[in-house]
């Protein structure tokens, strides 16, 4: 029986900024740099710079072994 090395999977790293005049919420991969209450993006929606860093998490991709 021979055993095999299982495949280490690196999870995806993003970071969610949340703006401060409207609320809106955006999730966009991490850049190098990011911390939370950094500064953000600006915001599509209501056009505003006030974008902060609030949430820097991974998520694993869906295992297709079902």
């Amino acid at each position: 029986m021979l055993f095999r090395k299982k495949k280490e999977v690196k999870p995806e790293i993003y970071s969610e900024e949340t703006c401060q005049s409207c609320d809106e919420k955006i999730r966009r991969k991490f850049d190098e740099g990011d911390y939370i209450y950094g500064s953000g993006t600006q915001c599509k929606k209501c056009s505003s710079s006030k974008t902060l860093v609030t949430a820097i998490y991974g998520e694993y991709p869906p295992d297709d072994k079902h």
